[in-house]
């Protein structure tokens, strides 16, 4: 198996409808500072912790999206069953590895963006993009906000789960 093809997986969520099956979803996204300190591996483990929590999390709650780290920033596209949704958006709001967390979006979604991944990793740094890619995030209108989640994830800077948990400090 070639290395691109282990970025794409087709998660079966538990709960998700069949084809053609009517489900709310939600879709939210946030932007948020990064609190947790750099330095001696602290950074990776922290961001590893949080990806681990995602791959046993998600799926059984119905979960996918996409995690960008760029410049001092999360931001994140959660897509699933709104209570879901709610409750994580909750816990982030509350964990100490975020501060100044603020909502971006929060609409029903008729399909899922990111439906192959648990929660996929991305570095902004790390995508071949436009610098304009990395830069104002909470200035984007809507469609150009997800345009610009899409292009970071198809420009394959999107990490494999397993491989952000197994990488070395």
């Amino acid at each position: 198996m070639s290395s691109s093809t282990s970025y794409r997986r087709r998660l079966r969520l538990k709960g998700t409808p069949c084809p053609g099956e009517a489900a709310a979803l939600t879709r939210l996204v946030y932007i948020s500072a990064v609190a947790i300190a750099r330095g001696q591996g602290h950074f990776r483990s922290e961001l590893a912790d949080i990806m681990a929590a995602c791959e046993r999390y998600n799926p059984r709650a119905g979960i996918t999206g996409v995690l960008v780290y760029d410049r001092g920033r999360f931001i994140q596209m959660l897509e699933g069953p709104k209570a879901a949704i709610d409750e994580v958006y909750a816990r982030i709001c509350n964990d100490t590895r975020h501060t100044e967390v603020t909502l971006l979006l929060n609409e029903p979604a008729s399909e899922r963006r990111f439906d192959d991944w648990a929660m996929a990793f991305a570095n902004a740094g790390d995508a071949p993009l436009p610098v304009r890619a990395s830069s104002g995030w909470r200035e984007l209108e809507r469609e150009a906000l997800l345009a610009r989640l899409r292009e970071i994830h198809d420009h394959h800077a999107v990490m494999n789960l397993r491989s952000v948990t197994r990488a070395s400090p």
